[in-house]
């Protein structure tokens, strides 16, 4: 799939918007696009450490760290992430402690970056 460069909303240069959904318990412990929904798999790879932890890894790395959003579907499900511009890392916690892990949650995904890392004042 070619990327294009439609405009979107963002008042900077660049903008990048992607949105896509993981289901948790499809995801395999090799990096690959099962488990993410075909909007995914086409800027994506996905892989499971069979815990809690899942890794996605951009098929094209962003200039600087994307801004992420996630929103687990799984009840009491929550994410702690780390996120580098080439990995977003996914450590599935419980909602109510933010410690006790939880495995093959499943989330949503929303990001947004810009392919340039200046700014217009």
């Amino acid at each position: 799939m070619a990327e294009s460069g439609y405009p979107v909303f963002g008042g900077q240069p660049g903008p990048r918007l992607y949105a896509f959904s993981i289901d948790g318990s499809e995801v395999t412990t090799s990096s690959s696009a099962t488990g993410l929904d075909g909007r995914g798999q086409a800027i994506a790879d996905i892989a499971d450490d069979g815990a809690n932890v899942q890794t996605i890894t951009w098929k094209r790395a962003f200039e600087e760290a994307p801004y992420v959003y996630i929103q687990a579907k799984t009840a009491n499900g929550a994410a702690n992430i780390s996120n580098d511009g080439t990995t977003l890392v996914l450590t599935g916690v419980e909602r109510d402690d933010n410690t006790a892990t939880l495995a093959d949650q499943d989330f949503d995904v929303f990001v947004y970056a810009h392919d340039y890392t200046q700014y217009v004042l």
